[in-house]
């Protein structure tokens, strides 16, 4: 795997060692989401319970509306974008698929485990609402048993899993993995996505994407927008702007100091586009943020 592949890829860790499988409740009353193109090794398996999302996997873009299924297969580049400023929520299960082994191959590991494990075969990658109740009820169990704070959530969550995994063989709700790398965008905007990533602290002109690329400036805009349905400056600023909602949670830095530290060279500028995307300043963002996860913290306590 090269070095610009790794630029893409998402190092979170997901769950604890013994329990490596984690929920994401994600609520945007008003826009604003966005997650940019990475790649992890973790499957993640989505529900959109409420509005519509525009997912582009694999370069392949998907408008996702209300109770369909989105299947994420390990080591596929993807992103995730609120369509303008409408609400959504939805509920990612990501999770190690490495949970799914077992040292003793009996017919369940030959026939059904180890051909997902060993990348064979890859499950189909939208479900859509009207054939999918069965495969939501299951997820929205996984769920409701996470967000209960349930002691055997982690049990009960293997065994959902496992179950799913069956009705999606069944199904045949799967294909052969094409043999391209499935880590590889279009190399020319590979590159300048990756070169974004690794340089959004500066400033990063279209000169120098479109050099990266080997295409003029002019052609280069006009095939990233197509590409990416938004020019390059919009993306190097959302994701500037992703990067700042991480620093917001993660660190105590003031905002003047995020600002800069993502790429911007105006606060009143940085605080105005932030506005825009997530309807609020970043100021109030991070006390909405910490009174959430301490209202998270109180709950999982009491669930004890």
């Amino acid at each position: 795997m090269n070095k610009l592949t790794n630029t893409l890829k998402d190092f979170t860790k997901h769950g604890g060692p013994l329990t490596p499988l984690v929920i994401y409740d994600q609520d945007y009353p008003h826009g604003g989401l966005n997650v940019p193109y990475h790649w992890h090794d973790e499957w993640e398996w989505i529900w959109v319970e409420q509005g519509n999302l525009s997912f582009t996997i694999d370069e392949k873009k998907l408008i996702v509306h209300e109770n369909d299924i989105v299947l994420i297969n390990s080591r596929v580049l993807h992103e995730i974008r609120s369509i303008k400023n409408t609400p959504s929520l939805h509920h990612a299960i990501v999770f190690s698929p490495e949970i799914l082994k077992s040292s003793y191959e009996d017919q369940m590991m030959v026939e059904l485990i180890k051909p997902f494990l060993t990348g064979k075969i890859v499950l189909d990658t939208l479900l859509p609402a009207d054939r999918n109740a069965k495969y939501r009820a299951l997820m929205q169990h996984i769920i409701t048993a996470h967000a209960a704070g349930q002691q055997d959530w982690y049990f009960q969550s293997k065994i959902m899993i496992l179950e799913l995994l069956d009705l999606f063989f069944s199904d045949h709700l799967f294909q052969s993995r094409p043999e391209k790398d499935h880590v590889d965008l279009n190399e020319h905007f590979f590159q300048a996505v990756s070169y974004i990533h690794e340089n959004y602290a500066r400033k990063i002109t279209i000169p120098e994407l479109s050099q990266i690329t080997g295409l003029s400036s002019e052609y280069f805009i006009r095939k990233f927008k197509k590409t990416y349905d938004q020019t390059p400056l919009a993306y190097i600023n959302n994701f500037r702007l992703y990067k700042a909602g991480q620093m917001l949670a993660e660190t105590h830095n003031d905002i003047t100091e995020i600002c800069f530290a993502c790429g911007f060279n105006s606060v009143s500028y940085f605080i105005k586009l932030f506005k825009h995307e997530q309807h609020m300043s970043p100021g109030k963002y991070r006390k909405l943020l910490s009174r959430t996860q301490h209202i998270s913290t109180e709950t999982a306590t009491a669930s004890r």
